[in-house]
């Protein structure tokens, strides 16, 4: 059974974020480190190590790009992690 958006976001939320950056246009990277615990946690979503691959640089995963990529989230807080902004809480 495939993951809701939501689910998807709730896993990417779980990782421990080592960096990230804020600019005038909104979230610039959120960098988690390249271990087989994230990898593992973002294969959930539904993504291979090749793909995976395709988000890293250095040591480190940038999951901004795969929430915006293949999850609804639209934005990103320090607080609350990844979310879609558009969604009435």
């Amino acid at each position: 059974m495939e993951l809701t958006d939501n689910q998807k976001i709730e896993i990417l939320n779980s990782l421990k974020v080592f960096d990230y950056r804020y600019s005038c246009s909104g979230c610039d990277y959120v960098l988690v480190e390249d271990n087989e615990k994230n990898r593992n946690e973002i294969k959930k979503i539904g993504l291979t190590d090749e793909i995976i691959d395709g988000y890293v640089d250095r040591d480190y995963i940038d999951i901004s790009l795969i929430a915006w990529n293949y999850t609804n989230a639209n934005w990103w807080k320090k607080d609350t992690g990844f979310f879609d902004q558009r969604q009435k809480k």
